[in-house]
């Protein structure tokens, strides 16, 4: 869907979505106000997984974000990968998430947001956090590092703002922050 100036272009996936419920997600007002939320990220396209796994009933909408073309990144500090960069990320997504389950099926508001960070041939996913469904102010303290998830300190039921996962996914991380 192209939008006009000042909204973020938002292209959808489907991954074990049906036909019923993609018309649910491709909703031109949702897909919209989505636009104008991740627009604090850059112009896009913003490519979004909507996916459904049906043998563990495990729903994600998940913000697939390749190298150059998202301006919304964790930055590094001393106490570890900070993700306040990210705030705008996930409240849109729980916003967006939270529209699709209000209008149509209640269902949809288990599902998980994320990111699906590409670099190459690694892949990292990070999930919002906090207690469900989260609202997108916070992130857990795990990662996915292509099927792996490493976790960092804090508490899973409160989410965190920096997540810190040890010396060994540094590198790891960092490749997948990188702008």
């Amino acid at each position: 869907m192209h939008v006009a100036d000042g909204l973020a272009e938002v292209r959808l996936g489907f991954d074990g979505v049906g036909p019923l419920h993609q018309g649910f997600f491709k909703q031109e007002r949702f897909v919209l106000e989505l636009g104008e939320a991740l627009a604090v990220c850059g112009a896009g396209p913003h490519e979004l997984l909507v996916s459904y796994d049906t043998a563990r009933r495990i729903g994600h909408i998940e913000l697939v974000v390749e190298p150059g073309e998202f301006g919304c990144l964790p930055t590094r500090t001393d106490e570890g990968w900070d993700l306040a960069a990210l705030r705008p990320v996930g409240v849109a997504l729980a916003a967006y998430r939270d529209a699709v389950a209000g209008a149509y099926d209640y269902r949809v508001a288990s599902f998980r947001g994320g990111i699906r960070y590409l670099r190459g041939v690694k892949l990292c996913s990070l999930q919002m956090g906090g207690q469900y469904p989260p609202d997108g102010t916070t992130w857990s303290r795990c990662v996915k590092f292509a099927g792996n998830e490493v976790c960092g300190v804090g508490d899973p039921e409160v989410g965190v703002l920096v997540i810190t996962l040890g010396a060994e996914h540094e590198a790891y991380l960092s490749t997948c922050f990188s702008p």
